[in-house]
């Protein structure tokens, strides 16, 4: 069993991550993507820098 943890709305991160699950076991039989990020409170007060960062880790 092996768990990393990564920025995955960081492309580069996500890509080395990847590379070391195929380099340590060959290929990935299964993965448990575990991420969501939520602002508190109204949406209207949330930047588009808030907004778009909720985009990008939560699809």
């Amino acid at each position: 069993m092996l768990t990393l943890t990564a920025d995955i709305a960081d492309l580069k991160a996500y890509e080395q991550l990847v590379a070391a699950r195929v380099k340590r076991f060959g290929g990935i039989n299964v993965l448990v993507n575990n991420a969501g990020l939520r602002h508190r409170g109204e949406l209207s007060q949330r930047s588009p820098e808030q907004i778009a960062a909720m985009v990008d880790v939560n699809l």
